[in-house]
């Protein structure tokens, strides 16, 4: 009976191990923020025009996000705001591109929103079509691949130089609408342009770049109810192949003492 409680243990250990993310102290601003922005969403529409995604937003220049990501300010992120890390190597870019491809599909969808909800989810996380707003700075971002008791989890070293935070979705739910023509199933108050769902009246690339006063006092909230990240190295989310082949392996030798 003691090793099967052990045993137990053991598994619970193994399904919450993540690998560490170290990220600079200091960095630097976005130089053009108007082409940084447009070429978040090109990219955005171009996926919905492939995946067929009927409610991606156009997002707009937020600076008060971008001020959370320079003080390395988390308390909105998985609330009303999502990490991104982007401009990544060419190593990253390549594991981003497959990440992104093995959610492909509708009988997919359902494992998307699920493992939205847990882990960081790499390129998935610029184009979720829920989300209105982004900031972004330069800091560099190095994920070693590896676990904390230094497993090597498979994905190898990535690389990224700039951080984002995106809002106001933290659940992925905007992921559960079926599929449709793009801008075809756009929210109250956006209208289609070219596949991508604008602000009526805010439709160009650099509108909103500060931030409305609503949107200020939203973040404003999230400040105040946490608080900043203590250090530089930070648990980074990312689900771990390893986790699953070792809990596989504890609950055999569960059942043999069952």
């Amino acid at each position: 009976m003691k090793s099967l409680v052990f045993l137990l243990g053991m598994l619970a250990i193994v399904t919450t191990v993540q690998c560490k993310i170290t990220v600079a102290d200091k960095g630097k601003p976005i130089a053009n923020k108007e082409e940084y922005l447009k070429g978040i969403n090109d990219k955005r529409r171009t996926h919905a025009k492939k995946a067929q995604v009927p409610n991606m937003n156009k997002l707009v220049w937020d600076d008060y996000l971008a001020t959370q990501v320079e003080m390395h300010d988390l308390t909105c992120n998985w609330k009303t705001c999502r990490e991104s890390r982007r401009d990544g190597d060419d190593h990253t870019e390549k594991f981003y591109e497959r990440h992104t491809k093995s959610y492909w599909g509708d009988n997919k969808r359902q494992d998307l929103v699920a493992d939205y909800k847990n882990y960081f989810m790499s390129e998935l996380e610029d184009l979720t079509p829920g989300q209105q707003k982004i900031g972004c700075y330069q800091l560099s971002i190095t994920d070693d691949g590896k676990m904390d008791n230094g497993t090597d989890i498979g994905y190898g070293v990535l690389n990224m130089a700039t951080r984002c935070f995106l809002a106001p979705e933290g659940s992925g739910d905007s992921w559960k609408v079926p599929r449709g023509e793009p801008g075809s199933a756009c929210p109250d108050g956006f209208v289609n342009d070219d596949g991508l769902c604008a602000p009526k009246a805010k439709s160009s690339e650099n509108s909103g770049s500060s931030g409305s006063s609503g949107s200020s006092g939203s973040a404003e909230k999230d400040k105040e109810s946490g608080s900043k990240e203590e250090g530089n190295t930070e648990s980074s989310g990312q689900p771990s192949k390893m986790s699953g082949v070792v809990t596989s392996l504890v609950m055999m030798v569960v059942l043999k003492f069952m």
